[in-house]
């Protein structure tokens, strides 16, 4: 009865000290093998692995990216303006051999590990904000906002032939005098906001972070980010301020030069108009003068086909104008307007036109 109990007892511990002899590593996850407590292998490859039961114990890791996000407030820049800043970034257990094993020693959760980051990343970023201008880490691209500013005014009339620098001097003098001022401006702010630029900030801050948590910690940046990045509300209305009055100067120069194109256009407009006015114009009286030719031409050609009765027309026409109600006049028989009444033959050559219609007239 004793040996069966001894028997089973014993095959039991076989069982279980055969099950506790293997450990499996998943592909979410990283193993760090101890002894009595100390690491003393690390197994980062999927797959099952072999270990001395009761003696050595697997520890599981996570493998897998996370995430980190830090807020900080109140940060000065070197203009000794307080600005708030939330930087997020994306993190995992350093793969390379011993990564998991320092991971392991000198922090072994998340939590302890995110503080790890606040201790580190947190204060590179604070040390780099006190560095720069607030508009040095926004930024990306390496050009001053004056002088972009005057920049874009270049290209403001690119669909105004007229009022291109090129073409119009008035505007040209204009962008001069904004590109004097924007050089005025970048010699006032230094050269350093040409010089700064968001990516370069942002790398070397990652850089920095990653060669003190990869050698002490076991942590991996994978990338840093700003997700929130503006000036601490203590300071809000006055930068409102200063960027609308910086705004409202701009606004200006735009509307000037606006209203200086404006003008060129209006005056190529009325010279446009008078070009086209004057040459109708000049149709105009080509086209009347023609047909007053023309009517002569007809005149004469009809006076020429038949002279007597042209003149008996004109006869008429005179009578017409000269007799008007209750007109009277004194004239003696030899009177020129009573030639009519006096001619018998222009009387027979009217009264036989009147019969046969007027003489037919060739056009000329």
């Amino acid at each position: 009865m004793i040996s069966r109990i001894v028997i089973i007892v014993l095959v039991l511990v076989i069982f279980v000290s055969g099950w506790a002899s293997f450990y499996t590593v998943r592909p979410d996850q990283v193993v760090v093998l101890t002894q009595f407590g100390d690491p003393i292998d690390e197994s980062r490859e999927p797959g099952l692995y072999f270990l001395v039961p009761f003696l050595q114990d697997p520890r599981y890791l996570d493998s897998r990216v996370r995430g980190w996000e830090s807020i900080s407030r109140n940060t000065n820049t070197s203009e000794l303006k307080p600005i708030d800043f939330t930087a997020f970034a994306r993190w995992q257990i350093d793969p390379v051999p011993g990564g998991p094993t320092r991971f392991y020693t000198a922090v072994g959760t998340d939590t302890q590990a995110h503080r790890s980051m606040d201790s580190v990343v947190t204060k590179r970023i604070q040390a780099a904000v006190r560095e720069h201008r607030l508009a040095t880490i926004v930024r990306d691209k390496g050009r001053s906002f004056a002088a972009r500013a005057a920049s874009d005014l270049k290209f403001l009339f690119v669909d105004y032939p007229e009022c291109q620098p090129r073409a119009n001097k008035e505007i040209a003098k204009m962008l001069d005098e904004y590109d004097k001022i924007a050089k005025q401006l970048i010699g006032a702010t230094g050269t350093e906001e040409s010089k700064a630029l968001r990516s370069e900030i942002v790398k070397s801050i990652l850089e920095t972070s990653n060669e003190v948590l990869q050698q002490q910690f076991g942590i991996k940046l994978l990338d840093l980010h700003f997700k929130y990045l503006n000036y601490a509300y203590q300071v809000h209305e006055e930068i409102t301020s200063k960027i609308t009055k910086d705004r409202g100067r701009d606004i200006a120069r735009y509307n000037k030069l606006g209203d200086a194109c404006a003008g060129t256009i209006q005056q190529v407009k009325e010279q446009r108009l008078g070009a086209i006015v004057g040459e109708q114009d000049r149709r105009v009286r080509e086209l009347r003068g023609e047909a007053v030719a023309k009517a002569i031409t007809i005149k004469a050609a009809a006076f020429s086909s038949s002279p007597r009765f042209f003149r008996f027309l004109k006869i008429l026409e005179l009578y017409e104008k000269s007799f008007t109600t209750r007109t009277s006049f004194v004239m003696s028989s030899e009177n020129p307007l009573l030639e009519l009444m006096r001619d018998p033959d222009l009387l027979r050559i009217v009264a036989s036109q009147a019969n046969e219609g007027p003489p037919a007239l060739e056009a000329p």
